[in-house]
């Protein structure tokens, strides 16, 4: 992932299957804020 502030994350991560998985990434600010969301990866 890129981010409008230049820095990167990376969390690597192996399936072992193929299917439709939930995915889910907090995020958190300086500030402590955080949120969470989840999306789909679909794995072929």
């Amino acid at each position: 992932m890129n981010f409008k502030d230049g820095k990167k994350a990376i969390a690597p991560f192996t399936f072992d299957a193929p299917g439709t998985y939930p995915v889910t990434v907090t995020l958190t600010d300086n500030e402590g804020e955080s949120r969470t969301r989840t999306f789909r990866a679909v794995v072929d």
